[in-house]
């Protein structure tokens, strides 16, 4: 039996709604099922993350593209024509949420759903209203003009850095992470801090790598995933883990072609910014370094063994994550509806395979092993008994049930 349909791809035939075999659905089950398996793949993926070999191995653009798939398989929880069901006697409080209503035909589900989506509203809330806070703070603070950072407009440096040339800078007052901002408009703000013309080369080849890579646009894609998840603490969780990873990949790219001197240079600014790092981070915001210890020995750790990531194992590893992909839109797990006992008989589950219906004017006669255990009500949500078979009268019905 298919799950009970949130956004509706049935067709009604008799009174009963057949599931349209050309059309994506999104049902309560397939929300659950993909709940589950997505939070279970996040929880995989920031395990392996903590492992700078695995980081190595299978590189850090692996596991920002398996974040956001998993994410957005979230954001979108459908069932496919396709998808294979399994059917399980959920039970407690799976059958209680799914079936038992609590007043005038009202569920569990639908309660938590409302509960869901207001909750959702209310983080998206804060979360636009902290974003323009921030951009009305650009509006009014100071542009820095090319005289005063002009080591970055040097011809070496633009050639390899040629973003620069759309970029506008601005200074902050307060302390604080030099970051990116803007996706059509970017600009890189910098705090009143006395940097070297070496440090703010470093820095600004760092956010110009946040460009360059769309990290504004991973981030709000992440953004949106809590949004909708907000009560989900493993979805937080990744979304830090992820911002981190973007930042190793980010010191990477930069360092790749540096010697010694210039990595440890590079290094010297990364702790020299994390000092500085105030306690709240803007929005919407890819900064250059954080007051995080652990983080700065990861990107340390990483930067100094460049040489010994292996790009052997990243074929693979996109390998697998596409097959990965790809079986989590083939099986959902769906509930039986409820049991019903007759005569003080066990307990037996309704499905297509132990029972039908019987035409009864305006109503339904429900049969269990050719047994009348219930008649629906008039008007009831027939959705739960999408799957068995109807007959005009009882005798056509025993007769086409023996023969099974």
């Amino acid at each position: 039996m298919r799950g009970w349909s949130l956004f509706q791809a049935y067709h009604m035939e008799n009174g009963i709604p057949i599931k349209n075999p050309y059309i994506c659905q999104i049902t309560i089950t397939s929300v659950m099922t993909y709940v589950i398996l997505g939070t279970l793949l996040m929880l995989i993926i920031c395990i392996l993350v903590k492992s700078d070999c695995i980081l190595r191995k299978a590189g850090p653009g692996f596991f920002i593209i398996a974040s956001l798939g998993v994410g957005l398989r979230m954001i979108f929880p459908a069932e496919f024509p396709y998808t294979y069901s399994v059917y399980h006697d959920f039970t407690g409080i799976i059958d209680f949420m799914m079936f038992c209503p609590l007043k005038n035909s009202i569920r569990v589900w639908q309660i938590l759903l409302i509960a869901w989506l207001l909750g959702s509203v209310w983080v998206a809330f804060t979360k636009m209203r902290n974003i323009k806070k921030w951009y009305a703070l650009l509006q009014i603070i100071p542009e820095i003009f090319e005289d005063e950072i002009s080591a970055i407009y040097e011809e070496t440096f633009i050639e390899q850095y040629p973003e620069i040339r759309k970029m506008k800078f601005v200074k902050i007052s307060r302390q604080g992470s030099p970051c990116l901002t803007g996706i059509k408009n970017p600009i890189i703000v910098l705090p009143d801090f006395k940097y070297t013309d070496e440090q703010l080369k470093y820095i600004v080849a760092h956010e110009v790598m946040h460009y360059r890579n769309h990290d504004i646009v991973i981030k709000i894609l992440l953004e949106i995933i809590t949004v909708l998840y907000w009560w989900n603490p493993v979805v937080y969780y990744l979304e830090k883990q992820i911002f981190e990873v973007i930042e190793i990949r980010n010191d990477q790219l930069v360092t790749q072609k540096m010697n010694v001197e210039e990595k440890n240079g590079y290094i010297e600014c990364l702790f020299n910014v994390a000092k500085c790092q105030m306690k709240e981070k803007p929005v919407n915001t890819a900064d250059f370094s954080r007051k995080d210890a652990d983080l700065l020995k990861k990107r340390i750790n990483m930067i100094s063994k460049r040489d010994k990531i292996l790009s052997k194992y990243r074929v693979p590893s996109y390998i697998l994550l596409v097959i990965v992909c790809l079986l989590s839109t083939t099986i959902i797990f769906e509930p039986v509806h409820c049991s019903m006992e007759n005569d003080g008989e066990e307990g037996i589950w309704l499905d297509e395979n132990t029972g039908f219906l019987v035409r009864n004017h305006d109503v339904y006669d429900i049969y269990i092993q050719g047994k009348y255990v219930d008649t629906t009500e008039k008007n009831e949500d027939m959705t739960p008994y999408c799957t068995l078979k109807i007959y005009n009268n009882l005798k056509e019905g025993l007769k086409s049930e023996t023969k099974k």
